[in-house]
């Protein structure tokens, strides 16, 4: 979320970041790892450097295969895989438990 151009997809986010704009401590974390830290430094030099990457990174994203059907689940808790059953409590009473949703990793 980048408050100084929050309607603008640009590299506006990176300097919040170091201006204590961010909104998470996950925002934050990027800072304290010297590695990120210069990611983030690279990206409000040049926002040519943060587009290709930003480009690069939703190519991979839309090539990731979501898995449906008896392949993938929906978790009703992200840090665990459902219980066998899961599908009928998802899908609740008198309801086909075929749903399709993102796989578990």
């Amino acid at each position: 979320m980048d408050l100084i151009t929050p309607t603008k997809l640009d590299n506006k986010y990176y300097v919040g970041l170091t201006n204590n704009l961010g909104l998470f401590q996950s925002d934050a974390a990027l800072l304290t790892n010297a590695t990120m830290k210069a990611l983030v430094d690279s990206f409000i030099r040049s926002e040519a450097t943060w587009k290709s990457k930003f480009a690069r990174s939703m190519v991979k994203m839309g090539q990731i295969g979501v898995l449906s059907g008896t392949q993938g689940e929906i978790r009703r808790n992200c840090r665990a895989i459902n219980p066998a059953n899961a599908a009928d409590v998802l899908a609740g009473p008198g309801s086909s438990a075929g749903f399709s949703g993102v796989a578990a990793s």
